[in-house]
């Protein structure tokens, strides 16, 4: 039963009815308006092994009845509305391997999830309280979890780097405290790794240079000491490098530029770093964005880095007073030709339009008619495209597949995948 996009269906049922059928395996009703009650009708449909109710307005608790009822599920999204409280306290949906409790208000510690689980988005929540010790065992085939936005206490668990099959990990925006696991071998697959503002502290791992396959690393706003381990550049499929906000008290390391060459974005804004800006960061072909600004950088910005287009606004900020004051002169000249510009521009232009339509009544009213009649245009033509946009943005999002957007974006082929699965 698939019926899908812009809300424009509202199904208004009675919190007792009980549909004629108890047979269904299959039900989407994403974008239309169920909520606010929880459909308690679902608790019959024993056999439903895929449920999507995104964003159809239910601001209400999951029943304890609807996680035993309806066991078998495999597919469940219930993202992107309002439900609240605590998951219930038992092996939730034990036979499920996507699991999308996004977008909602549910908090409470973390729940525990099946052993089949592959894909378990649970950001933007209120969760809180400490990873498990032993998530390893409890999620032996996880590929992609979220739990970014939450208020998620404690230390990194080492167990969590033992998920051998992991390809996301985001667990950016909570409070996590304490050193990151010291050894990062076992997980060949791993692409996305973000931790960004958190409290942890100490030294980046070396090991971290074992994540061969790593795109995304995003350890900023953290409080990370010390020196980078040169076996980042191990990391060699690196796209996106945010190591920003943190405390490492080094120069610019060479490495970068000599070894990830497939770097677009590059962030390591607010780091204490000092010295000059090495020229090896030339190597960077593919470097789309870099900010390296409120540090203590000295020397000159090489020159093949001029192309960038945040590197201007990005670098500036660390020249020293010795390099502005070798253009003052320069630049004082140029302030002098600027007010006599702006002098003959208001001269020559303000007086020729203006003058005429303070003398002439008849150009002024014709003037600010026509000024009246193309604000209302203009407000005519914001509401109807405001409004084909919002439509446009429910079909967008009815066709996108779901899949972890970092900084610089990854989208997961998990949706495709399961919807092919041979459950249907």
């Amino acid at each position: 039963m698939p019926f899908s996009s812009s809300k424009h269906l509202a199904i208004d049922l009675r919190n007792d009815w009980l549909p004629p059928f108890s047979n269904l395996n299959y039900l989407r009703l994403d974008y239309n308006q169920i909520g606010p009650s929880f459909p308690s009708w679902i608790q019959s449909q024993k056999e439903i092994a895929y449920l999507s109710l995104v964003d159809v307005g239910i601001a209400d608790t999951i029943p304890t009845g609807f996680c035993i009822a309806c066991s078998k599920i495999t597919y469940l999204d219930l993202s992107k509305n309002k439900l609240r409280g605590q998951i219930p306290h038992i092996i939730v949906f034990p036979s499920a391997f996507y699991i999308n409790l996004g977008y909602n208000n549910l908090d409470g510690p973390l729940p525990i999830f099946p052993t089949t689980s592959v894909t378990l988005f649970l950001e933007y929540n209120f969760f809180s309280g400490p990873l498990p010790q032993n998530i390893d065992q409890l999620t032996l085939g996880l590929l992609y979890l979220d739990m970014s936005l939450n208020s998620i206490e404690g230390s990194l668990t080492p167990s969590i780097s033992k998920i051998k099959s992991l390809t996301v990990l985001a667990l950016k925006n909570n409070k996590l405290s304490g050193q990151l696991p010291q050894n990062w071998t076992d997980l060949p697959s791993l692409r996305v790794f973000d931790v960004t503002n958190n409290n942890l502290s100490g030294k980046v791992p070396a090991s971290l240079g074992f994540l061969s396959s790593l795109r995304l690393l995003s350890l900023g706003n953290n409080n990370f000491i010390g020196k980078l381990p040169p076996s980042l550049g191990n990391c060699s499929k690196l796209i996106n490098l945010n190591l920003g906000g943190n405390k490492f008290n080094e120069s610019l390391p060479t490495w970068i530029g000599e070894k990830l060459s497939s770097l677009m974005m590059l962030s390591l804004r607010s780091s204490l770093l000092h010295g000059n800006i090495p020229r090896e960061f030339c190597l960077l072909s593919n470097l789309q964005v870099v900010d390296i600004a409120h540090n203590h950088l000295s020397g000159a910005i090489p020159q093949c880095l001029g192309n960038l287009s945040k590197e201007g606004k990005n670098m500036k900020a660390n020249q020293t007073e010795e390099n502005e004051e070798d253009n003052n002169g320069g630049k004082e000249t140029e302030v002098s030709s600027f007010y006599i510009s702006m002098a003959l521009g208001f001269i020559v232009g303000f007086w020729p339009v203006c003058g005429t339509l303070l003398m002439k009544a008849s150009w002024r009213h014709a003037y600010f008619q026509f000024f009246d009649n193309l604000k209302e245009k203009v407000v005519v033509f914001l509401m109807v495209n405001a409004a084909h946009f919002r439509r446009n943005q429910d079909r967008v999002g009815e066709n996108l597949n779901r899949g972890y957007i970092g900084e610089f974006g990854v989208y997961s082929a998990a949706a495709k995948r399961i919807e092919q699965g041979p459950f249907l």
